[in-house]
């Protein structure tokens, strides 16, 4: 049986979002495959030590809101989830980005050697490159989070999140299953109360994830539920907000990106902080 598909992933984050939008009381976002590739592609290529820092604008409408299908504003949010794909192992791993700790906490169930480095180099495009789309789309202009003390004292907006990762030691983890951890933890963070810490029923995680996707299909066919709606919300800033109208541009559907980036990109180290749960 193949890993979970990129189609089956994107369909459910954005189930989930919907799903949560108004019953979830976290302020927590998410965004689709998609994400990945645009910005690993971005980050390939850019000079973060750059006098002038050249935005794209795919990116920063994603995290502005202005795009459908990513209707709430990261500056609403206290973290959002990433689903990662390691192209190299055929594995999906779990990525939040947390905005009160200033970090990147990953959850892994991939077990080889080297896992940390390669899980490192996977998140550097998120932990490097997005503090500097926050600044340039106007993210710390927000009034809810003291950006001068705690996890952000003594930093620049451009300084690097930092990096934390959560690894769970499953005996009977497997790159196969990797996509189904990878959306059940998605789904206990933003769902239960406690988060995950043991093993879970892959094989029921399976059958109810399949049954989901079923469901929901079945349910746009026969009630033709449309798509979410074009309302914006706006972020509270000490700022006036950008009059720049919302783009109607849809994401692109181009699979994660496995073009492998230059060894130049990573000759600067991420310290990282493991923490490994559950046998």
């Amino acid at each position: 049986m193949p890993n979970i598909f990129v189609q089956h992933v994107d369909v459910f984050f954005y189930h989930l979002r919907k799903k949560l939008k108004s019953t979830s009381p976290l302020k927590i976002t998410y965004v689709d495959s998609t994400f990945q590739s645009r910005l690993s592609a971005t980050f390939e290529t850019i000079n973060l030590q750059a006098a002038e820092f050249i935005v794209d604008l795919d990116i920063a409408e994603i995290i502005k809101g202005e795009i459908i299908s990513y209707n709430i504003p990261w500056a609403l949010s206290d973290e959002v989830l990433f689903p990662i794909w390691l192209a190299e192992q055929g594995h999906w791993i779990l990525g939040r980005l947390n905005f009160i700790d200033g970090e990147l906490h990953i959850y892994n169930t991939l077990q080889c050697d080297g896992v940390r480095d390669i899980i490192a180099k996977a998140a550097n495009p998120f932990v490097q490159l997005l503090p500097s789309y926050l600044k340039a789309t106007g993210f710390y202009d927000r009034i809810d989070i003291n950006f001068s003390v705690d996890a952000y004292f003594g930093k620049t907006t451009l300084d690097w999140f930092g990096l934390t990762l959560h690894h769970f030691e499953f005996p009977s983890s497997s790159s196969i299953d990797s996509g189904i951890y990878m959306l059940s933890y998605a789904e206990y963070y933003a769902t239960m109360p406690d988060f995950l810490q043991g093993e879970i029923d892959i094989g029921a995680h399976r059958c109810r994830l399949a049954f989901l996707f079923y469901s929901y299909g079945m349910a746009k066919q026969i009630y033709d539920y449309a798509s979410e709606s074009n309302n914006i919300a706006k972020a509270p800033t000490t700022k006036a907000s950008s009059t720049k109208a919302p783009s109607t541009k849809a994401p692109t559907t181009k699979a994660p990106s496995t073009k492998a980036p230059t060894t130049k990109t990573y000759d600067r180290k991420i310290k990282a902080r493991d923490v490994k749960k559950g046998k």
